[in-house]
C-alpha cells in the first residue's frame, strides 16, 4: 500500500514524465515491498507557485525549495521499518531527480486498519 505523493517545481530542461514509475521501481527494490503494492504521484507546481524562505522559484532548485514527499503507509509497520522506508524514499527520489537528499522533505501518514477503502472493500490488517 505505500503511496508516495511527490510535489515539486518543474525541473528545467528535463522530462519528468517517467519519474513516478522510476521512483516506484527503485522504492520496491530497496524495501522488498512488491512493486504491485507501490503507487506514486508527482505533482508539478506551476512556475513561481512555491515560496521557500520568502522567495519564489520558477524551476526546482538543487539547494532550496525542498521536494515535498508524503508517504501513506499502513499503521502496522514498526518505527524502525518506517525509518527504513523513509530513507528508501529519499534514495529513490534523489536517484531519479539527481537532487541531494538534503533537499527532500518527507512526511509519513499512517493509515489505520478499517480507515482505508482499497480494491473495492474496506481494508483491514
Amino acid at each position: 500500500m505505500p503511496i508516495l505523493r511527490i510535489t515539486s517545481l518543474p525541473f528545467e530542461n528535463q522530462d519528468s514524465s517517467t519519474w513516478s514509475a522510476e521512483v516506484c521501481k527503485h522504492f520496491a527494490e530497496t524495501t522488498d515491498i512488491p512493486l504491485k503494492h507501490v503507487s506514486a504521484t508527482w505533482q508539478l507546481l506551476p512556475n513561481g507557485h512555491y515560496a521557500y524562505a520568502g522567495e519564489n522559484a520558477h524551476f526546482q532548485p538543487r539547494d532550496s525549495h525542498p521536494l515535498i514527499v508524503e508517504i501513506m503507509l499502513p499503521d502496522f509497520y514498526a518505527l524502525d521499518r518506517v525509518e527504513k522506508i523513509i530513507m528508501a524514499t529519499v534514495e529513490a527520489v534523489s536517484t531519479v531527480t539527481h537532487l541531494p537528499a538534503k533537499n527532500i522533505f518527507v512526511q509519513v501518514n499512517r493509515a489505520r486498519s478499517g480507515a482505508v477503502f482499497d480494491e473495492g472493500r474496506i481494508a483491514r490488517w
